[in-house]
């Protein structure tokens, strides 16, 4: 958003907002194996079955805020001309991210994190964060 401003002869101000707001899911799954089939029996070859039921999920957001001011004045008085320029600019970022991961399902069908065993060293958590902010201040003669 922009807008300009001019409240007397020479003067201007101009500003400037601006918000950005980003949301990421990412979901995965890998399905279950099933036994290998021993070709002269038929039957299912024991241990060869695989189970890695696995679910990941990670959500992020960063959202961002920039506001920008400027005001300007500019005059000539006889052979002189002069003009005065000032200026603020303020930026703020923010990041934030979110991730868990299951292994043993409860069934292939079932895309929920919650919907997992809760045998050791099926769940893994982790998160992120930061943040910064910029702020600057300017001015410029001319004369």
């Amino acid at each position: 958003m922009t807008a300009t401003l001019t409240p007397f002869k020479g003067m201007v101000v101009e500003g400037q907002l601006s918000y950005k707001d980003r949301n990421q899911t990412i979901s995965t799954f890998r399905n279950e194996m099933n036994p290998l089939i021993n070709f002269l029996t038929g039957n299912p070859i024991t241990g060869s079955e695989v189970t890695p039921n696995s679910y990941e999920e990670t959500w992020r957001k960063t959202n961002s805020y920039t506001a920008q001011l400027y005001a300007s004045y500019e005059k000539d008085i006889n052979k002189h001309y002069f003009k005065l320029l000032v200026g603020t600019s303020y930026e703020d970022n923010n990041f934030r991210e979110v991730y868990a991961k299951r292994r043993n399902m409860l069934s292939n069908g079932m895309g929920n994190i919650n919907a997992g065993s809760s045998a050791d060293g099926d769940v893994f958590n982790s998160g992120y964060s930061t943040a910064d902010a910029f702020q600057s201040f300017f001015s410029r003669l001319i004369l």
